[in-house]
C-alpha cells in the first residue's frame, strides 16, 4: 500500500484524512481508526484503511487532554506508510471536539462534516432521541418511537401468540417478510427501516393486537393496549418526511466517485422537503404513480418535527452561508467539489438555489 500512496501522490496536497473514534457496547473499548481518500494516477476514486487500534491512553499521558496521545498515534500511524501532514488537504469527521480540533486546528487540514454523522445527528435532535433538550423539544415525536418499539417488542417476545403473526402476514399484507424489524435509535437508517416495516405489515398489526385482546377478554382478563393507536397518519407522514433523509445517508455512506451528488441531495432535501408550506413527497410515490403530502394535511407533530429538522441542518451546515461566524470558518471544499462537476457548473441551476433559502 506504500508503494501505491506514493505513486498516487501529487506535489501539492490532495489526500483526505478521516478519523474516528468507536466504542464496543460489550466491553465500552474504544478503537480509533484512520483512512485515506484519494484520487489516484489512473483517476480511480479510493480509500484504503490505515490502521485500527486499542485507544486507552495511560493516565499520565492524557495529563492535558487526549489531544498529545491521538496526536502521537496518528502520526505514528501516517509515517508507516510514508505519509505526512502536508500530504493532505482535506478532513471530514463528526463534530466531536477531540478528532475536529486534531484534524482542523492541529493538522491543519479543511475539515468538513462527514454528512453521515451530520445527517444522523441532526434527525435525532428533531426527532427527541438527542438528550434531555431534544426530548423536551419533540416530546411527542420521542413518544412515537418508544410506542412503535413497544409493538415490535410485543409482536417479538409474546410467545402465547406462537407463529400469529406470521400467519397475519401471509393472509393480510403483501410480501414475504412475516416479522417486524428491531431497531436501534443510535442507527437513524435501522429506525426508518422498523417504521417501513409497521407500515408495510400494518393491516397484520393490528388484527394481531385486536386478537389478543379478544382471547384475554375470553379469559376475563385486561386485554392489551395498542400503542400505536390512531397513530397511523404520524407514522406515514413522519416516514415520508424521514425517506430522502435516510436516503441520503444512505448514500453518502457509498465510496463512489459521485459524492458530489450527496450536496445536492441535501440542497433538494432542504429547499423542497423541509421548507414550510411545501408539499412532501408520499414514501410510497413512485414515477409511475408520485403520491404527495399537502403542507394542510399535515399533523402538528409532523410540521414540528419538520421544522426541528430544518433548524438542526440549518444549524450544523447551512448556515454557513448566512451566518458570518460560520462563513468564516468554512473552507467551501464541499461547493468547490460541486462546481467541478460537468452537471453543476451551472450555479444559476444549483448552488445559487442553495445559497438563497
Amino acid at each position: 500500500m506504500t508503494e501505491y500512496l506514493a505513486d498516487s501522490r501529487e506535489v501539492y496536497p490532495s489526500f483526505t484524512l478521516v478519523a474516528d473514534f468507536w466504542t464496543c457496547k460489550t466491553t465500552n473499548d474504544k478503537y480509533l481508526g484512520l483512512r485515506v481518500y484519494l484520487v489516484d494516477k489512473d483517476w480511480q476514486f479510493k480509500s484504503d484503511l490505515l490502521g485500527t487500534k486499542p485507544f486507552n491512553p495511560a493516565f499520565s499521558d492524557r495529563e492535558g487532554g487526549i489531544q498529545k496521545p491521538f496526536r502521537m498515534w496518528l502520526m505514528s500511524t501516517l509515517a508507516d506508510f510514508d505519509l505526512k501532514p502536508q500530504h493532505f488537504f482535506g478532513s471530514t469527521s463528526d463534530a466531536g471536539s477531540d478528532v475536529k480540533f486534531m484534524l482542523r486546528s492541529n493538522l491543519q487540514l479543511r475539515w468538513e462534516w462527514c454528512f453521515a454523522h451530520m445527517v444522523h445527528a441532526a434527525t435525532k435532535m428533531s426527532c427527541g432521541l438527542g438528550g434531555r433538550n431534544s426530548k423536551a423539544a419533540n416530546a411527542e415525536m420521542a413518544g412515537l418511537i418508544t410506542k412503535m418499539t413497544k409493538v415490535i417488542s410485543d409482536v417479538k417476545l409474546v410467545s402465547s401468540a406462537g407463529d400469529l403473526f406470521a400467519e397475519l402476514c401471509k393472509e393480510k399484507t403483501k410480501g414475504a417478510s412475516k416479522r417486524l424489524i428491531g431497531h436501534s435509535t443510535s442507527r437513524f437508517l435501522s429506525t426508518t427501516k422498523a417504521m417501513r416495516r409497521i407500515l408495510d405489515k400494518w393491516e397484520a398489526v393490528v388484527e394481531w393486537y385486536k386478537i389478543r385482546a379478544d382471547h384475554a377478554i375470553h379469559e376475563r382478563r385486561p386485554p392489551p393496549e395498542f400503542p400505536l393507536e390512531s397513530c397511523h397518519s404520524q407514522l406515514v407522514q413522519t416516514l415520508s418526511l424521514l425517506a430522502p433523509v435516510a436516503d441520503l445517508k444512505f448514500k453518502c455512506q457509498a465510496e463512489r466517485p459521485e459524492q458530489v451528488e450527496v450536496l445536492m441531495s441535501l440542497y433538494m432535501i432542504r429547499i423542497d422537503n423541509l421548507c414550510p408550506g411545501q408539499l412532501i413527497l408520499h414514501y410510497l410515490s413512485t414515477d409511475d404513480d408520485p403520491k404527495w403530502l399537502p403542507a394542510s394535511s399535515l399533523t402538528p407533530l409532523a410540521v414540528k418535527t419538520r421544522d426541528l429538522l430544518r433548524e438542526a441542518l440549518d444549524e450544523r451546515f447551512f448556515s454557513r452561508y448566512y451566518k458570518d461566524s460560520a462563513f468564516d470558518k468554512c473552507d467551501f471544499v464541499l461547493e468547490m467539489m460541486l462546481k467541478l462537476h460537468p452537471i453543476y457548473k451551472n450555479t444559476q441551476e444549483s448552488l445559487n438555489r442553495a445559497v438563497v433559502l
